[in-house]
């Protein structure tokens, strides 16, 4: 906060380094309250894009693990060429 408390002061360490003022509100704005749903079926849908993040998550999830199954394979073959 400034002196006057009338504003932010945003800043990095240093002696030439930029320091920003924000203003601060004087007076509080109220909380938005939700509102519930007039239709309850409507919360269990799940839209679209959702449907589409969640199979590529899936994908992502694959790939991490065929990427862990092959770095496996590839330590194992690696630890047994080197056996004196």
């Amino acid at each position: 906060m400034s002196m006057d408390e009338q504003s932010l002061l945003v800043g990095s360490e240093g002696k030439k380094s930029r320091v920003y003022s924000v203003a601060v509100p004087s007076e509080a704005t109220p909380t938005p309250t939700a509102t519930p749903s007039e239709d309850p079926e409507s919360e269990t849908d799940v839209p679209e894009d959702q449907a589409n993040g969640i199979q590529s998550q899936q994908g992502t999830l694959m790939a991490l693990g065929l990427a862990g199954f092959v770095a496996l394979v590839a330590g194992s073959v690696v630890a047994l060429v080197r056996k004196p």
